[in-house]
């Protein structure tokens, strides 16, 4: 997503985080290393780059005017001193790589253009692995005046600790549900509205993509799962292989819609054999979450967890998607057809 897509989203929620910030850009004591960290989708880019405004800002005002000129250069994305690091799309294995942090590196030693407070926004963070985190760690702890680092990140506890230690962590958590609904009405939706809310765990960005096309998608894929494990071992392969053709840039990200669709209906499962008044992610399917909540909870539930959190950490290591596929679709096969 570019970048003045993201400058130009309005903040849902987060009143408290976002006081915070503005005090500390007023109080001039705004930390050189700022980690947001918050489930995908719930607005953390969206503030982080909000708060970039805030502080250059020509107004002064208690929020970025979004008119003057120094605003307008950050929300296009080609302000001189605030920058965006993030993984190369042409690298499979979706890092940032150790070239740009140097280059970073490099950039930030030099004097700043005209911005009162230059930032550098690393998202995600948890893209920074091995020596490209390294090469960040010493100008992380002792960056240059008036400059700023805000890594955001889904997924802390991937980080290095060394990293973390350097950084002041400001939790961003999900919005309610009842001004999400209402948020969605505002721009412009009107069918499927509470169904996206829900599904979005309190995720305005995840919501918003569900409304625009993302909910049939990951409908589509859901029924042809559904239907595929009625079916017989070879036209199970070959749905896996469907699934994963392709260099690994172009299936990774089909494969990863799937596994949060298989969490999803894991969760839907464990909702209705638990016998909780929770609302269902898939309630259009609710006979087929019945009917294996009756064979799967709670144990069957558990091994499948087990076996999906199996393959997530299988395809973090390069190992094949047809392989892994195989694999979860025999086991969840076993488990609900046995």
């Amino acid at each position: 997503m570019s970048t003045d897509l993201i400058s130009a989203r309005p903040i849902l929620g987060h009143a408290a985080n976002l006081v915070a910030l503005r005090d500390a850009v007023s109080g001039d004591n705004l930390h050189h290393a700022l980690l947001f960290e918050g489930p995908r989708g719930v607005g953390k880019a969206t503030c982080a780059h909000w708060l970039t405004q805030l502080a250059n800002c020509e107004s002064m005002g208690p929020e970025p005017c979004r008119t003057c000129p120094t605003c307008v250069q950050i929300i296009k994305g080609v302000h001189p001193d605030v920058w965006t690091v993030a993984p190369n799309p042409e690298r499979a294995s979706g890092t940032i790589p150790i070239d740009a942090v140097r280059e970073v590196v490099r950039k930030v030693g030099y004097r700043r253009f005209n911005a009162r407070r230059r930032f550098v926004i690393i998202d995600p963070a948890d893209a920074l692995q091995g020596a490209a985190a390294n090469a960040l760690l010493k100008t992380l702890e002792e960056p240059p005046d008036d400059t700023h680092f805000i890594l955001v990140s889904a997924n802390a506890s991937g980080m290095l600790p060394t990293i973390l230690s350097r950084c002041q962590r400001i939790r961003f958590g999900a919005v309610r549900l009842e001004p999400l609904t209402t948020w969605l009405k505002d721009q412009g939706h009107t069918a499927l509205v509470q169904t996206a809310a829900v599904r979005s765990l309190g995720c305005p960005g995840i919501a918003l993509s569900l409304l625009e096309g993302e909910m049939a998608e990951r409908n589509k894929i859901r029924d042809g799962f559904i239907e595929m494990l009625a079916t017989a071992a070879d036209r199970r392969q070959a749905w896996a292989q469907s699934l994963s053709q392709g260099k690994r840039t172009e299936w990774r990200g089909r494969v990863d819609r799937f596994l949060e669709v298989y969490e999803e209906l894991l969760r839907d499962i464990a909702i209705a054999g638990s016998g909780s008044d929770q609302p269902l992610f898939h309630e259009d399917r609710r006979d087929v979450i019945q009917a294996w909540a009756k064979k799967l909870w709670p144990t069957g539930v558990r091994r499948l967890h087990e076996a999906l959190e199996e393959t997530r950490s299988s395809l973090s290591v390069m190992v094949s998607g047809r392989l892994v596929l195989d694999t979860l679709v025999a086991k969840t096969h076993a488990e609900i057809m046995s």
